[in-house]
């Protein structure tokens, strides 16, 4: 009966317990955002980043919101590129 007090008050403990948040991979995932909207390249780069940074510190560190900017931030500077790509070309079919 003691082991199954002890085991309960365990789970408690551990679930009662918040992780640290991870501020490196919340300051890469705002940046990803902010340059997906102004130069896509770099916002692909810091986003990749982000999400890689956030997923190995996932363990240690409460990292979604890190992770969920970085990943919106990544969507973002895809659809730049994409938006980019055609607005290009259609500037140059015109010329």
């Amino acid at each position: 009966m003691e082991e199954n007090e002890q085991t309960q008050q365990t789970v408690a403990n551990t679930q009662s317990q918040k992780l640290p948040t991870h501020t490196g991979g919340i300051v890469l995932g705002i940046l990803s955002i902010v340059f997906a909207l102004l130069f896509a390249l770099v916002g692909d780069v810091l986003s990749i980043i982000g999400i890689v940074v956030n997923v190995m510190k996932r363990k240690e560190y409460n990292t979604t919101a890190g992770l969920v900017m970085s990943i919106i931030g990544l969507c973002l500077a895809i659809a730049n590129n994409i938006i980019g790509a055609i607005l290009g070309a259609a500037i140059y079919s015109n010329l």
